[in-house]
């Protein structure tokens, strides 16, 4: 029990990442299984980005007539995940995507760099979590 203390001190003292047979892993990010963001019934989609390193931000919005074939498929390829609680990652980028149906509701999705917590939320409280990976087919239509 002591050298375990002892070897816990000094990987923290060094800063390293050090981990025990106790240690837990990272969450897997499964998809949710209930879970369809672009549906027969939505009309307009807005994608709105705080991305670092260069590339600019994305200011979308489309309607249904808008979308390509492409991008129809991508929108039906997007998987919901648990809502992560590690994070935020800095400079990781953040996703809004806002998806309005034909009776004019709203539903509010975010996604972030390494599926970790927004570092960006977009002033939205209310929303389910994106997987960034099954956003990125999207994304790319539109750069």
């Amino acid at each position: 029990m002591k050298s375990m203390v002892m070897l816990s001190c000094l990987c923290l003292a060094l800063g390293t990442g050090c981990a025990s047979s106790e240690e837990t892993s990272a969450p897997s990010h499964q998809p949710v299984e209930d879970a369809t963001v672009w549906t027969p019934t939505s009309a307009s989609l807005e994608l709105h980005s705080v991305r670092f390193l260069e590339r600019p931000n994305l200011e979308s919005k489309l309607n249904r007539s808008d979308l390509t074939s492409v991008q129809l498929e991508a929108l039906a390829k997007l998987r919901i995940i648990e809502t992560p609680t590690s994070g935020p990652v800095p400079d990781a980028g953040s996703y809004l995507l806002r998806v309005v149906d034909e009776d004019g509701s709203v539903r509010d999705y975010l996604a972030a760099g390494s599926n970790d917590v927004p570092e960006v939320k977009f002033g939205v409280t209310n929303y389910r979590t994106i997987d960034i990976e099954s956003l990125a087919p999207f994304v790319a239509t539109l750069e």
